[in-house]
């Protein structure tokens, strides 16, 4: 179907947006929300930083409210990431784009959208888009998170997201807040 699993992302755009909730105005949107992001885009790029641009800015709260990071790596992918918890729509979306697809993922409504290049031509030279939907049930991702991390513990097992992997998201969302000025 012209998509090979080790095609590396040479795009990725994403975007997190909240209504304004007081839970967690204590953080930057950036600790609250894209830190999340960041986590699942750093896996899928696996390649070393090499230059962060963010902008962001303080509605609601003495913190960041919405942000954007524009992360540029060693190996030549960028990612474009956006949170906002000053939203009027919830939104949970990120779309990456390889050589030879490109793919949606829509965290809300649990949708993975995959188009890839056919063996047919739409136009002379251009190769058909094939698309592939997968909807996937609704559960408890946190739940199902605790789980995980409390069967690791009981079976003696490593766990799906290593330590590590979690502390580089939270050193990058650092930096991305340090850039911002906030706290």
């Amino acid at each position: 179907m012209g998509l090979e699993r080790d095609e590396k992302p040479l795009f990725i755009e994403s975007h997190r947006l909240s209504p304004f909730n007081p839970r967690a105005n204590d953080v930057s949107v950036v600790l609250d929300l894209m830190i999340h992001d960041i986590d699942i885009i750093l896996a899928l790029v696996d390649s070393e930083l090499e230059r962060i641009d963010a902008s962001g800015t303080a509605v609601l709260t003495q913190g960041t409210d919405i942000a954007n990071a524009r992360l540029l790596f060693v190996n030549g992918c960028v990612a474009n990431v956006t949170a906002s918890r000053i939203s009027m729509k919830q939104e949970r979306k990120m779309r990456m784009f390889r050589p030879s697809s490109y793919v949606s993922v829509d965290f809300q409504n649990r949708v993975l959208t995959k188009h890839t290049t056919g063996a047919k031509e739409m136009f002379p030279g251009i190769p058909e888009i094939v698309t592939e939907e997968s909807v996937f049930e609704s559960g408890d991702a946190l739940l199902e998170e605790i789980k995980h991390f409390v069967n690791c513990i009981q079976l003696g097992i490593a766990p799906l997201v290593s330590g590590e992997a979690g502390r580089r998201a939270l050193s990058t969302a650092i930096r991305i807040t340090e850039l911002l000025g906030d706290k």
